[in-house]
């Protein structure tokens, strides 16, 4: 089962948030599902693939940045999306009771509500694998796949980042993650890769982005909207290529997914 989750938290103290905080999120994940289930939180650690996603934090408007840090004020609320690739990880993000109180950095955060539920937060929500590949599986015309790369999104090339969505690194990064879950529908990343060669890209609209961790260390990617023309492949092809990007909602693309890196939004037409 897959499952995109939005926590609303609210802020119990006052103090400052690096603009670039995925790393904490990614730890305050860890420490959620350690507190919650330290087996299941040991199993992760020691996964060399992250069968989960964690963004950054949803901000409110008119917040004061100084230095490059957001200045949060108690009482100030504010979302976190967290998506699980695995039934029993999900389960235990569900789980979470209200009121939950947690750090982030220095401050603290409790949760006021746990969304799962599409027509609440579009981005949430929990299906079955075999439910998202029926969904695909039974459209019987599609012309492309349009993905809104909301976060900064970037590809590891030999020892270079690569800050651009070539269909091979896009596509070819989602069948390895669907691979790594070992789901019964088998799809080759190979041969993925193979079929990218005939996608093109089309109307797109986006711009490069330097992400700094700390001074010094940062990564080169990119965000923005563009749209793959799929014309030139099967109709069987299409449908895999549907079902991957769907699953990329969950999943993320490229590189750091668990750190708030590569979130994208999907549709198609045809």
């Amino acid at each position: 089962m897959l499952g995109a989750l939005i926590y609303r938290l609210k802020a119990e103290t006052s103090d400052s948030l690096p603009a670039v905080h995925g790393h904490l999120m990614h730890g305050a994940f860890f420490h959620i599902v350690q507190s919650i289930s330290p087996s299941l939180s040991r199993e992760l650690h020691n996964s060399e693939f992250k069968p989960f996603t964690v963004s950054m934090l949803s901000l409110p408007s008119g917040l004061k940045n100084t230095n490059n840090r957001w200045e949060i004020i108690r009482g100030t609320s504010m979302q976190w999306r967290v998506t699980a690739l695995k039934s029993d990880l999900l389960q235990v993000l569900l789980s979470v009771p209200i009121g939950y109180s947690f750090h982030i950095g220095n401050l603290v955060f409790y949760v006021e509500e746990i969304v799962a539920d599409p027509d609440i937060e579009p981005r949430s929500g929990v299906i079955e694998e075999e439910d998202l590949s029926a969904l695909c599986f039974q459209r019987n015309s599609i012309r492309s796949i349009q993905m809104e790369f909301l976060s900064t999104t970037s590809f590891r090339c030999g020892h270079r980042d690569f800050p651009w969505p070539s269909p091979g690194l896009v596509f070819g990064s989602l069948a390895d993650k669907w691979s790594k879950i070992h789901f019964e529908e088998a799809i080759s990343p190979q041969e993925v890769r193979g079929m990218a060669e005939c996608i093109s890209l089309e109307n797109w609209h986006g711009r490069s982005q330097r992400m700094y961790f700390q001074r010094g260390r940062g990564i080169n990617g990119f965000l923005g909207s563009f749209r793959f023309n799929l014309e030139n492949i099967s109709l069987e092809w299409k449908r895999y290529l549907l079902l991957l990007s769907s699953y990329g909602e969950f999943s993320g693309v490229g590189r750091l997914a668990s750190q708030g890196l590569g979130q994208i939004c999907v549709s198609c037409s045809g």
